[in-house]
């Protein structure tokens, strides 16, 4: 048994870990919910600006700095749709602040 690693760069907002064993099947599959299945140390949501499958990790890469910031818009639509997987207020379930966040991390499944 082998381990894929995929590489994202994330905007959005890291949740509560717990939520993740509430959380129904379908918001369990969302390309935008991510969750650390193997040590359990993040649960993330938000818009994924880049991702890399291989295993030399991200190509050389340019990102415009206003793609890593949320229009309102971008924030209502992700609220709207965690809403709708989980039944729940998106900034009930943040780990703290309100405030969207850049993430970059490494995957492992």
């Amino acid at each position: 048994m082998g381990v894929d690693r995929t590489d994202y760069l994330v905007v959005g907002w890291k949740l509560k870990k717990e939520l993740y064993d509430d959380l129904p099947e379908d918001a369990a599959m969302c390309d935008n919910l991510i969750y650390d299945g193997m040590t359990g140390e993040y649960l993330v949501f938000g818009k994924i600006i880049a991702t890399a499958n291989e295993p030399e990790g991200f190509d050389f890469t340019e990102i415009k700095p206003e793609s890593l910031v949320l229009m309102n818009a971008e924030v209502d639509e992700l609220k709207t749709l965690f809403k709708e997987l989980t039944g729940r207020q998106l900034m009930d379930c943040v780990e703290s602040g309100t405030v969207a966040m850049a993430m970059l991390f490494s995957h492992f499944s």
